[in-house]
């Protein structure tokens, strides 16, 4: 069994120390998980409290098949978990699943609100979700999961939003040895731990001590791919619309869009009637330091770079420090398949390729050499086998350690 000890509030940061039996501690690299707000969360129901913890922890708890013993929960959180059970066991019925929440004391908390809220990174996605919801006022929650963090700017602009904006800090990442669940339950998942499962569930769980005091009953999460995508993913509407907790309903955004589409359509528009070009932050390099826009040197920039090209949109205003050596580079990457892409991160690419006009002189030239660039990719027999590299070469991204001086715990950039 894995158990929750305990779930402590004190000030702004959220401490659960958890019983991990010692067969399953090859799988954690903490007993403790941490979030850290930026208000005071003690008058927050235990029954809320609890939702981001399990919400981490309780698909390790399926996969093993071990159950998941829990002091008290809400109601309407309990219900939740139950069908997300349901839908990943569909998905990956490799796993076990022989496993039940076992909680001490079953609950019904309300928080009474109507408000909205997001969770907000700055990237393609989740810029869109703002602009297509903004006459609501969205609250955005920025999840910083990692020391290479989330950059001031987003974090300033989000703050600016009619809505506001709340900061999260979480070893939500890193508590889990994500490594050894790849190794041995990678076989049975999509791509990773973290994309195939923990992601959605994880990160909107971290909402729920915000809804309860910003009063949103609702909270949306943008989503990534489209029902093209016929791959089981860790944020889907099948996962994202069941996860609930109190009267909070969640939303996943965005679903009819392919990521091309928002470029064109959404921020392209955007653009077009604002004359602002929204910052966006696409980069996951594992090398990317805290306080730097995108590195402009990963698939991913790659990939939103191309994309931005198509929709006549320069990336140069957008965050991305192109030179004159970057659509080379881009060209020679796909040439010599240096670029790493699992099936979820080459639809991307497909929407961009797919999105390109028969008359490319309807392509604005926003960087020079762009619409040659773009003519040598259309001519492309552009296929996921032929252009992309699928064995990682991966280095460890930073990650917080979990650091416990005088009896209290803290984040630290590890």
């Amino acid at each position: 069994m894995l158990r929750i000890e305990n779930v402590t509030a004190k000030s702004n940061t959220l401490v659960a120390r958890l019983d991990i039996n010692h067969d399953l501690q090859k799988y954690f690299h903490s007993d403790l998980f941490l979030a850290e707000f930026d208000f005071d969360i003690e008058a927050i129901p235990p029954a809320l409290l609890v939702v981001p913890v399990v919400n981490n922890l309780i698909q390790v708890a399926w996969a093993v098949g071990v159950d998941l013993a829990v002091e008290v929960m809400d109601g309407a959180h309990f219900r939740s978990c139950h069908r997300l059970k349901q839908v990943f066991q569909e998905w990956y019925p490799g796993l076990s699943f022989r496993s039940e929440i076992r909680p001490a004391e079953i609950v019904d908390t309300k928080v009474g609100g109507s408000g909205t809220a997001m969770l907000y990174s700055g990237g393609v996605d989740s810029v869109v979700t703002y602009i297509r919801h903004e006459p609501e006022r969205p609250t955005s929650i920025i999840v910083d999961l990692e020391p290479a963090g989330i950059h001031p700017d987003i974090i300033e602009h989000a703050m600016r939003q009619a809505g506001g904006a709340h900061v999260v800090r979480s070893n939500l990442y890193s508590f889990l040895n994500r490594r050894q669940l790849d190794k041995d339950f990678g076989s049975h998942i999509e791509g990773s731990w973290w994309g195939g499962v923990q992601h959605g569930m994880g990160l909107l769980g971290l909402a729920a001590p915000i809804s309860s005091v910003r009063r949103t009953d609702h909270v949306l999460i943008a989503a990534t791919h489209t029902k093209a995508f016929q791959i089981p993913w860790g944020s889907d509407p099948d996962i994202d619309n069941n996860v609930a907790w109190a009267d909070v309903t969640c939303c996943h955004d965005g679903y009819e869009l392919n990521r091309q589409q928002k470029l064109n359509d959404v921020i392209g528009s955007f653009i077009a009637n604002t004359g602002h070009y929204p910052l966006l932050m696409v980069c996951n390099s594992y090398a990317r330091k805290r306080g730097h826009y995108n590195c402009c040197k990963c698939a991913k920039c790659a990939q939103a770079i191309v994309g931005m090209l198509i929709a006549g949109i320069d990336p140069r205003q957008c965050g991305f420090g192109l030179s004159e050596k970057t659509l080379p580079w881009i060209k020679e990457s796909l040439d010599t398949m240096a670029f790493f892409a699992r099936k979820s991160d080459y639809r991307m690419w497909e929407d961009a390729f797919n999105s390109i006009p028969d008359d490319l002189s309807k392509i604005e030239e926003v960087v020079p050499g762009a619409r040659a660039f773009i003519e040598w990719f259309r001519g492309l027999e552009f296929t996921y086998d032929d252009y992309f590299n699928k064995t990682c070469v991966m280095r460890d991204r930073p990650e917080y350690a979990v650091v416990v001086r005088d009896g209290e715990a803290e984040l630290h950039a590890s």
